[in-house]
């Protein structure tokens, strides 16, 4: 099931404002959450057992994404994201 993804009108602003190589990996990276989002990330703090929402980290090449992950609605937000 491939999850939809929300992107804050902040962040997405700041998103287009990075260097291409950057949008084109941050956009992969976010591909591969909406996939599957519990494959593709790993845990930013401690996962509550059996919760449909869950914030989660992701990381490609020089990039980190934290999302907000919600199984009820089916959606993948993107919280915050840094790259180096």
């Amino acid at each position: 099931m491939t999850y939809h993804l929300i992107v804050p009108p902040d962040l997405r602003r700041d998103i287009m404002r990075q260097p291409l190589d950057t949008q084109r990996t941050l956009f992969q990276l976010l591909q591969a959450i909406r996939d599957n989002p519990d494959a593709a990330t790993v845990p930013y703090g401690e996962d509550v057992p059996d919760s449909p929402v869950r914030m989660r980290t992701g990381a490609r090449g020089n990039l980190i994404a934290i999302v907000l992950i919600n199984d009820h609605t089916i959606t993948v937000t993107l919280v915050d994201y840094a790259a180096a």
